[in-house]
């Protein structure tokens, strides 16, 4: 036996080991797994130093939202007439009963000009 034939022998037995299926599950299953737990080091990571930052963004983005909400409409009970999102009497008919669904769907309106 040469030293070429000792060396192509330990090449087919790797070959002949990792060409094995349970084998090769394996490896993908510790490979996403190593890949899993290095993504969550470098989240934490990042986060432990970008803490403010992140705070910062959390908070900025909460505020707008706030500010952006859709807030209901109110319409006076008596008339219709849409009054706004804060409403103390209706300018048409001076009626202070208002409510957030629109009078003017499924029933009839009374119009006091």
């Amino acid at each position: 036996m040469t030293v070429g034939d000792e060396d192509d022998s330990i090449v087919d037995d790797i070959l002949e080991f990792v060409g094995d299926e349970t084998v090769q599950t394996g490896f993908k299953y510790l490979f996403i797994g190593g890949l899993a737990i290095g993504a969550v080091i470098v989240v934490g990571i990042f986060v432990m130093n970008y803490w403010e930052y992140i705070l910062a963004v959390i908070i900025a983005i909460g505020v707008l939202m706030y500010l952006g909400r859709d807030r209901p409409t109110c319409y006076c009970a008596d008339c219709g007439n849409i009054l706004g999102y804060e409403p103390k009497r209706c300018d048409r008919c001076g009626c202070n009963r208002w409510s957030h669904t629109d009078p003017g769907v499924g029933r009839t309106v009374k119009n006091r000009y």
